[in-house]
């Protein structure tokens, strides 16, 4: 459609010109052309746009919302995301696993790390296949908090729920190491080596000094470990 080609190609304000002839001629608007024009104005960082529009919908649905909070949460208005995704509660509208994802997003920019744990045991609770980008913003949001324990609570999870394939070692070592746990934090770092994960871990030795551990460079990294 064409509203369809406005939102690949962000054309927020064409979008919004045909949502108005569309009206003066008494034609319906779908809530696909509805959610189209809503996801033009999210990519071109419109979030204001988005919400007069969503402003207009009579009985959003997941779709819209999703947009919505997309836009409001792209747009530095992480709490009119949050403030969209309790309306939506309290409308009964089911939220899906892409919807979640969107207000997680929201609750790590806000540094919300509780609404993010709230999040996942809704999500675990309805039944929805949660991913490791789940995880990764919660944990995020945490880290942002340096809420550690939190953190390692949540990687132990994501690990019970297999899926250790995605392990989030600098997540896990930086956690470890704040959380005072320096030998299991370098443990960690010698099982990332071995599984071929390669990043560069800064690292304090005492309040005046800091040691580089580079995972590229082997002999760096087992001379820099095995000092503690």
């Amino acid at each position: 459609s064409a509203i369809g080609a406005c939102e690949r190609a962000a054309n927020w304000d064409l979008a919004l010109v045909l949502l108005a002839r569309m009206a003066l001629l008494g034609l319906d608007i779908s809530q696909a052309s509805m959610t189209s024009a809503i996801s033009a104005c999210d990519k071109a960082h419109e979030w204001a746009r988005a919400l007069d529009l969503f402003s207009t919908v009579r009985r959003p649905s997941d779709v819209i919302f999703g947009a919505t909070m997309s836009a409001c949460t792209k747009g530095h208005e992480w709490q009119r995301a949050l403030e969209l995704f309790s309306d939506m509660k309290k409308r009964v509208v089911p939220a899906s696993v892409i919807t979640f994802g969107t207000v997680l997003s929201a609750c790590e920019k806000g540094h919300r790390w509780e609404g993010s744990l709230a999040l996942l045991s809704d999500m675990r609770h309805q039944g929805l296949q949660y991913s490791e980008i789940h995880y990764r913003t919660a944990m995020r949001a945490c880290e942002l908090s340096q809420q550690w324990s939190v953190v390692l609570a949540l990687l132990t999870e994501m690990r019970s729920v297999g899926l250790q394939q995605e392990f989030s070692y600098d997540s896990a070592v930086m956690s470890l190491w704040h959380a005072g746990l320096q030998r299991e934090a370098c443990s960690l770092l010698r099982e990332a080596q071995s599984r071929g994960d390669a990043f560069v871990w800064c690292r304090g030795r005492s309040e005046s000094g800091a040691h580089i551990v580079d995972l590229h460079h082997p002999t760096q990294e087992a001379t820099s470990v095995d000092t503690l």
